[in-house]
């Protein structure tokens, strides 16, 4: 238990022992623990250093408006929130607040604010809903299934209508789009049938309610499309061993 500086004998025309003046020189210096009461305010120059058992009550600053990023604290130590720890930050590119921006960051190249998020690399599952522009999408390999894009937010990304062969009336409807390649075969018909399940193609027809973007490699190549089922469709080269690409978009 701490102790407390005491007056005792210390009066008018009382002898003053060496003990009076040696318990606060103890008191300052940390010799020996001492309870310290101050009344009134404390001015100090220089550092000032303490443990957090010592802090009751922290004051905060409000900043709700300056434009800069402030390094984010924590706490020192995995422990349970009941107790005292040192309190640390990440000094080389560690997570940051702007209370100007109302911005996130930092946190291993994710960036997140009240209305907008910016992922460079996502490893794992992601859940919850997901809005954006097509322009962030750079690539269709990110799309492992066709049943991962089933619409657009807005209409301007992903039309919603299409015009049947033969038609001028654009017909309603919901596009679904999945892609590919293959290599024909080396002997008469030079065929390469292409498995699309679990797509089901049931009751589909050529350029009316699927369509087919077709490019072979190969320079004077081409290449036809036939649907050999639900779950497949058999492309035809006029030459052997033709390598090719497809994009097909369906409703």
């Amino acid at each position: 238990m701490a102790l407390t500086l005491s007056q005792t004998g210390i009066a008018q025309t009382q002898t003053i022992n060496a003990w009076h003046v040696t318990q606060s020189v103890d008191a300052f210096t940390g010799t020996n623990a001492y309870d310290i009461t101050i009344s009134g305010s404390l001015t100090v120059i220089g550092p000032l250093t303490a443990t957090a058992s010592a802090a009751n009550t922290a004051f905060i600053a409000s900043n709700p408006s300056t434009n800069t990023d402030f390094t984010l604290v924590f706490k020192n130590s995995s422990g349970a929130l009941g107790d005292y720890y040192q309190l640390a930050a990440d000094g080389t590119n560690g997570p940051y607040y702007n209370p100007s921006t109302n911005l996130l960051g930092g946190l291993g190249g994710l960036t997140v604010s009240g209305s907008i998020g910016r992922f460079t690399s996502i490893t794992g599952s992601l859940l919850g809903n997901v809005n954006g522009t097509a322009s962030f999408a750079t690539s269709a390999s990110y799309a492992t299934s066709a049943s991962y894009a089933d619409f657009a937010t807005a209409a301007g990304l992903v039309s919603s209508y299409y015009v049947p062969s033969g038609s001028a009336v654009s017909v309603a409807g919901l596009l679904k789009i999945f892609a590919g390649a293959g290599k024909t075969g080396v002997t008469p018909p030079y065929t390469s049938v292409v498995t699309v399940s679990p797509l089901d193609l049931t009751g589909k027809t050529l350029n009316q309610s699927l369509f087919l973007g077709i490019a072979p490699s190969q320079s004077g190549a081409t290449v036809s499309v036939t649907l050999s089922s639900p779950s497949s469709i058999t492309f035809v080269s006029n030459v052997a061993s033709t390598d090719f690409t497809f994009v097909a978009t369906y409703i």
